[in-house]
């Protein structure tokens, strides 16, 4: 289903079988990286946001410049 604001968003609607699928395969997922992140602490996840960040800004040239 297009989204009214942005043509460029689908919206995806989950039957409620899609939907316990979706939370089994995600939530364990979701739950390990939240322990992970409490226990670098928050300088820590401060950086590697910082570093991911960049990370992404210099994927985001490379790729520019390929094109």
């Amino acid at each position: 289903m297009p989204n009214s604001k942005d043509k460029k968003e689908k919206i995806i609607l989950l039957t409620d079988k899609g939907r316990s699928y979706l939370e089994e395969c995600i939530l364990p997922g979701d739950s390990l990286n939240k322990n992970i992140l409490k226990t670098l602490g928050k300088e820590k996840v401060e950086q590697l946001y910082t570093l991911l960040n960049q990370y992404g800004e210099k994927l985001h040239q490379e790729v520019k410049e390929i094109k």
